[in-house]
């Protein structure tokens, strides 16, 4: 299954969850928040210590009031929304270049009888073509 990686923004909860997701919990505490208010509700601090990590397998790019920016590898499939850059064979022959924010299977379907996609590309960071697609199948 191919990857790519892709730059998410979470809120610090859902951090908190692909975190514990990614890596696993160590240790759980559980402590009784003594609030000193007669028929209060009982509340309950929760403490959650993940497994160690290397300092590399902090995918943490940006930090935000808001929340949190990191780096995911994604699996991705040919249902799989992207922004396209398609390389096909027009019906005069010529080699042609196009762009589309679909799935690849979606721009196959689209396309007219006459032209013959030959590849499908992504733009990286950089700006430079990543080759995803070729000869009817993702590229590992």
């Amino acid at each position: 299954m191919a990857k790519i990686k892709r730059e998410v923004e979470m809120t610090h909860e859902e951090y908190a969850k692909y975190m514990i997701d990614k890596f696993g919990i160590a240790s759980y505490e559980r402590e009784l928040i003594d609030n000193n208010i007669f028929d209060a509700p009982i509340e309950f601090e929760q403490t959650f210590t993940l497994k160690p990590m290397k300092k590399d397998d902090n995918p943490v790019i940006e930090r935000s009031f808001k929340g949190v920016v990191i780096e995911v590898d994604e699996e991705i499939t040919e249902d799989t929304e992207l922004d396209l850059i398609e390389r096909f064979i027009g019906g005069m022959g010529s080699v042609c270049y196009t762009s589309h924010t679909m799935s690849i299977n979606k721009c196959l379907r689209m396309a007219p009888d006459y032209i013959n996609t030959t590849h499908f590309y992504i733009e990286n960071d950089d700006r430079e073509l990543i080759l995803i697609w070729r000869n009817g199948k993702l590229v590992e």
